[in-house]
Formats: structure tokens, sequence, C-alpha cells
């Protein structure tokens, strides 16, 4: 487990740490620090780390679910997902939402607190503070795919459910994200299929282009008057 920070207090210590499982893709955290543990504790729980040598230890725990995620947390992420496809569905004017394919991959991010020997304690929510996280895009999800678009998803609490901003970058094979709520998490991904797929005109044109258009639309006009006023003649 790897310790982020400690720091010792009188005859006391505090320690941030991560602990990630072994099928979690590499993953980076930042901004857990002995600072947002002490803004976690009460001044008489530090006051016992420096008097009484209190222990106290915040870990962030990060796990795949796989077929374990809260069946409510997967009908929310799954009803996001679909808007989300309807939207893209709507949006590039495809004739169903079947041409849009998806994938999911559930991910658990819990925050704890342990204090000398008692039962670790888990919070749920930061005060003022956000978290980075920098995550290796899952293995089963990842794709060289041209048009393929990740999201992430979270539903705290079992209720709130919120698509969060990430930044996606494609040739470390990572997605990031700040978050305050520790609950779960569903790294989704979006793909268009192949068939029927209309090539997307391009926003910006060389103005070579631009011009051949116009005089080839130009040329086809006046033979069109033309043929009309040869017949008008006959």
């Amino acid at each position: 487990t790897p310790v982020v920070e400690e720091e010792k207090i009188g005859d006391g210590k505090l320690t941030a740490k991560v602990e990630v499982a072994e099928d979690v893709p590499e993953v980076v955290v930042d901004d857990l620090d002995v600072d947002l543990v002490k803004d976690l504790l009460t001044e008489e729980q530090l006051e016992s780390v420096e008097a009484d040598g209190s222990q106290i230890e915040v870990s962030l725990k990060i796990e795949t679910l796989k077929d374990a995620a809260p069946e409510a947390d997967v009908k929310l992420v799954k009803d996001t997902l679909a808007t989300i496809v309807k939207d893209l569905t709507v949006k590039n004017d495809y004739v169903s939402t079947e041409e849009v394919k998806s994938g999911i991959e559930y991910i658990d991010l819990s925050l704890y607190m342990k204090i000398d020997d008692n039962p670790e304690e888990k919070i749920s929510q930061l005060k003022g503070k956000e978290l980075t996280i920098t995550m290796e895009i899952p293995e089963n999800i990842k794709s060289d795919k041209k048009g393929r678009q990740y999201y992430v998803i979270r539903v705290h609490d079992g209720s709130e459910v919120e698509v969060l901003d990430s930044v996606i970058d494609l040739v470390a094979g990572t997605i990031q994200f700040k978050t305050d709520r520790f609950s779960t998490y569903a790294i989704v991904y979006t793909d268009v299929t192949d068939a029927e797929v209309m090539p997307e005109i391009p926003k910006t044109a060389d103005s070579s282009d631009v011009e051949l258009f116009v005089l080839t639309l130009a040329a086809g006009v006046y033979m069109v008057v033309c043929a009309g006023k040869k017949r008008k003649e006959v």
C-alpha cells in the first residue's frame, strides 16, 4: 500500500495513503495529503494526536466492482448512458440508437478513516476539497477506434447521478477527473458503428477546394439554363 504522505505530531502520527486492488488499472491520486487529513479531524482529535500519541490514517481504496455494483447504481448508470446515446443519435442524425455502441466498467472509490485500533469509518464526502484521479483506461473498454468517446458517471448515495467533467489523454491512454465524493463510478464509452454512417463534412476547407466547388456549381447551372433556351428555340 503506497503511503502518499505522513507527518509526526508530538507522539502521534497522521497518514494519508492509497490502496489499489490488483485488478484496477494503474491510477495516480493527487491532493490526498496530510493537510486533507487535518481538515477531516476535529480540534479534539488533532489534540489527541499530539498529546496522547494517536495514530490517524486516511486511506482511499479503489477496486473494480465487476458484477458486484449495487443494483440501484447500475440502473442509474445505464439510464444515464442511454440518455448520452440518445443525444448522440439526435445530434448526428442517425437512424436509431443501435448505431451507437457502448460499454461500462464499474469502479468503487471509498475513503476511510482509522483512529488507533478502532474500526474504520467511511467518509462519504470531503469538506471543500477535491481529489484528482488519473486512471488508465481499463483494457476491456480501451480502443484505438476513431470516434470512441469516454465519460465518467458517478452515483453517490444510491441516488445522486452525475456525468463528471473529464480529460481524456488518448496518447497516454488515461482518463482524469476530480471528485469530492466517494461511491460508485462508471467509466463508459460510446462508439458509432461503421455501417451506414455518412461522412462528416469538414468544418474548414482549403480555399482552392471551395473555389473549385463554386466553379463546378456555376458551370452546372449555366448548362441547365442553356439547355432550357435551346428547347424554347426549337
